[in-house]
């Protein structure tokens, strides 16, 4: 499924696709539940409020120039990729593996990972790396929770947003 256009509004259920998913547009909202891309999930758009609900694929790929809206929950992706400007990046009850690589940061923002707020980012290299997760913005709130692999994802375990307000 490719899909370019100037705006757009995607809403999509239980669907499986055998390569990428992928859309460009300037303004883009868009909504995946229980669904899975072989090859990729793509989005890249200026603005972008993007929902993913148990989605599995290869990779998450995220290109956002301005604003990020970002929630998945309860998703699998092998290597993940999200650049922003400024927004919320929010991954929830995400299951990760001991030999996952992480490069998380936000230049002026928050990064939070498994409930620890992370001064200056995090970044985590294990030997033999044979994932990526890699989420970076100038001035976006991020928070990360893992769930590991043989856990049911409980949404309890999140924790609440902090108000910078």
């Amino acid at each position: 499924i490719d899909i370019e256009t100037k705006n757009c509004s995607v809403s999509v259920d239980g669907i499986a696709v055998t390569d990428k998913f992928k859309t460009t547009s300037e303004k883009c909202v868009m909504s995946v539940r229980n669904s899975s891309a072989a090859a990729a999930v793509s989005v890249e758009s200026a603005s972008a409020k993007i929902e993913l609900d148990s989605v599995t694929s290869e990779l998450l790929e995220v290109k956002s120039a301005e604003e990020i809206d970002l929630v998945t929950v309860g998703c699998s992706f092998r290597n993940t990729d999200v650049t922003g400007k400024e927004g919320k990046i929010d991954f929830r009850n995400t299951p990760g593996g001991e030999k996952t690589a992480y490069d998380i940061s936000s230049k002026s923002g928050t990064v939070t990972v498994d409930g620890v707020r992370a001064e200056g980012g995090f970044k985590k290299t294990p030997e033999e790396s044979d994932a990526l997760i890699k989420i970076s913005a100038e001035s976006a709130q991020i928070t990360y929770t893992n769930t590991a692999p043989d856990e049911t994802p409980d949404p309890g375990e999140t924790p609440a947003p902090e108000n910078n307000g």
